[in-house]
């Protein structure tokens, strides 16, 4: 981590001379990295995504969902490239796995999901209530 570009750098700092007499310093130890974001017990965890049928995505979580409210499909996103202008128009749960169904039939090779909880209809575990948290970017496998 730099930490400043100065003219003397502490003695716990490796230098390197940007433009004389000007160093900057990298101390070390480097500064602890933050800790990560806990996963809370029992929140679903996905398995994958993938294209089932021309209009429909379906993420597996590893253990069953809730059915029950039904999912907001406007919590989930998908990006389809070379497909624009696609937005999920319905969400359904069968155990385990939740089905998006596009607004159109879409070929595409490369392709995302997101999901961001609305307050309506959030995923949640069947177990125990736990929350699927927020996810972006999830690589979708394309049929």
């Amino acid at each position: 981590m730099i930490a400043a570009c100065r003219t003397v750098c502490p003695p716990n700092a490796a230098v390197t001379v940007l433009q004389p007499p000007v160093l900057c310093c990298i101390e070390y130890p480097p500064p602890p990295l933050p800790a990560p974001v806990p996963i809370p017990p029992g929140a679903p965890l996905r398995v994958s995504a993938v294209q089932t049928a021309a209009d429909t995505i379906a993420i597996t979580f590893n253990q069953a969902l809730a059915p029950t409210p039904a999912p907001d499909p406007t919590a989930f996103s998908v990006t389809l490239v070379g497909v624009p202008g696609i937005t999920v128009t319905n969400a359904s749960i069968n155990g385990s796995i939740v089905n998006l169904v596009l607004s159109a039939p879409a070929t595409f090779t490369v392709g995302t999901a997101t999901y961001v909880p609305s307050g309506t209809g959030d995923l949640k575990a069947l177990d125990d209530n736990s929350p699927v948290l927020p996810f972006s970017g999830y690589g979708v496998t394309p049929m």
